[in-house]
């Protein structure tokens, strides 16, 4: 079932952090607008896993599904944990900018 909301939150701030890497031009806008748009890709991986899986056992009852369906879990996990890596690194930065003079 599709989180819509969640969903809809994530496509906000996937615009609102393109609008800062088009006005700043720096990484840690870079690495949020990576990091939810991780996240909201993660959020549609997640978001369609049951449906594939029902769509997977009708086409292919007995071939591999399960490892199929493996794999979209850990297709899922691995971009939730960039999308982490990308905004943990986007705080840091922020965090230990040297101030302009």
């Amino acid at each position: 079932m599709v989180n819509l909301p969640f969903l809809a939150a994530l496509a906000a701030a996937v615009a609102v952090a393109l609008v800062l890497v088009m006005r700043r031009h720096d990484l840690i806008s870079a690495l949020v607008l990576g990091g939810f748009c991780l996240l909201f890709l993660t959020g549609l991986v997640t978001a369609l896993t049951p449906s594939v899986a029902r769509w997977l056992v009708q086409m292919r009852p007995v071939r591999n599904t399960e490892l199929i369906l493996r794999a979209f879990g850990l297709a899922g996990s691995s971009l939730a944990a960039l999308a982490v890596g990308c905004l943990i690194g986007a705080v840091w930065l922020g965090l230990h900018r040297q101030p302009e003079s």
